[in-house]
């Protein structure tokens, strides 16, 4: 089915998303957008985990509907003014997350001409870059109040060509886990050391050891990453520094290599502390579940799937909170390339100079409706 036909509208619904970029759990503007937008055409909806929105098409059957989610929010990042419709809020839609609204949003006006065979769900969740809205969605009782056969989602990826799917059976996303590390000391004289405890120092000792811990306590095959990405401690030159604090990332594809991870750290941090008579404290949190595509939704989508139009990848260590929906609901996700250096779409995601062709829209939709049609849910 050829759905050309939307792109002038996509492209203005996108544009007018694209200028209203709004943080985690404070999409307001965002949320009524979408609210009128699905006001304009009939659809009903109830709102969920706050500025979320869950909209349903009825079928024939209430029982065992599928569900379609777009995440809502922006990253703080101030966008260049080369665009006519780029954002002036300091905020920007730098991870496409305008375009993920937009083709669920162009899916809900295809699929309300058709007739259903069962209930369709469309989630626009709030909240996806490190703030958890996936799991304020799985525990708001509008959702869970609806027993979900399975649920869809996909990323735009500048990394794969324009007009190909990426996807992976099992293992796609990493988990994701966030920690700070406290470290206190005491303060002296830089010219007097020998009077104090430095901090500074416990942290460049933390990073070193921390960085044998993949090599040499995780089995080769396997994955991990720790990444310390801020430092921060001291007060001025000739101090010696009372604390200091580390910021970064673990990320893994299973469960027991992230705890042999998180135990080593700890035993670390727990050796340090009396070697150097130093008190060392760790937080980890903002866990995030590792996106493993269910197999039987794997096999179902690639059934009758254009061989020319998909790629298999090898699973990412980027991250996607998209991971919390399969602890209860079988899941699968996709990415959606939006690579073209002819027109120079070859920009990262969470960069500032980010953006795409959006005749990548249709690409989406055509593959959310595939997915529609193979759950055999048009009469």
């Amino acid at each position: 089915m050829n759905f050309e036909y939307l792109l002038e509208d996509l492209k203005s619904i996108r544009r007018d998303l694209h200028q209203i970029p709004e943080i985690g759990l404070e999409e307001y503007k965002t949320s009524k957008y979408i609210k009128e937008q699905l006001d304009l055409i009939g659809v009903s909806y109830e709102e969920v985990a706050g500025t979320g929105i869950l909209a349903k098409l009825p079928g024939d059957t209430s029982e065992n509907p599928i569900c379609f989610r777009a995440d809502m929010d922006a990253l703080p990042i101030k966008e260049p003014s080369d665009k006519p419709y780029s954002s002036t809020n300091g905020m920007m839609h730098a991870c496409g997350h305008d375009g993920h609204m937009t083709m669920v949003l162009g899916l809900i006006k295809v699929l309300i001409k058709k007739e259903l065979k069962r209930d369709i769900l469309f989630l626009f969740q709030p909240g996806e870059e490190n703030v958890g809205g996936a799991e304020k969605v799985l525990e708001d009782v509008n959702f869970k109040k609806y027993k979900i056969q399975s649920i869809y989602g996909c990323h735009i990826d500048p990394s794969i060509e324009q007009g190909k799917i990426g996807i992976a059976k099992g293992p796609l996303m990493a988990q994701d886990i966030l920690f700070d590390i406290y470290i206190e000391g005491k303060a002296s004289h830089g010219a007097e050391p020998h009077k104090g405890i430095d901090a500074v120092y416990a942290a460049s000792q933390i990073i070193n050891m921390y960085q044998s811990i993949v090599s040499r306590n995780i089995e080769p095959l396997e994955s991990g990453i720790i990444t310390i990405g801020k430092i921060s401690g001291g007060s001025f030159r000739n101090q010696i520094p009372e604390s200091a604090k580390l910021e970064g990332i673990v990320r893994t594809f299973k469960d027991e290599v992230y705890d042999n991870i998180r135990s080593r750290m700890s035993e670390i941090n727990e050796g340090l502390s009396k070697s150097l008579n130093i008190k060392i404290e760790d937080d980890f949190y903002n866990y995030c579940p590792s996106v493993i595509n269910d197999d039987k939704l794997y096999d179902l989508f690639i059934k009758d799937f254009p061989k020319d139009k998909f790629i298999h990848i090898s699973p990412q260590m980027i991250a996607e909170d998209f991971g919390f929906y399969r602890s209860r609901i079988p899941s699968l996700f996709f990415l959606l390339g939006a690579r073209n250096k002819k027109q120079g779409f070859t920009a990262s995601l969470h960069n500032s100079k980010f953006n795409f062709d959006e005749e990548i829209l249709i690409n989406g939709i055509e593959t959310y409706y595939h997915i529609v049609k193979v759950n055999n849910l048009i009469r």
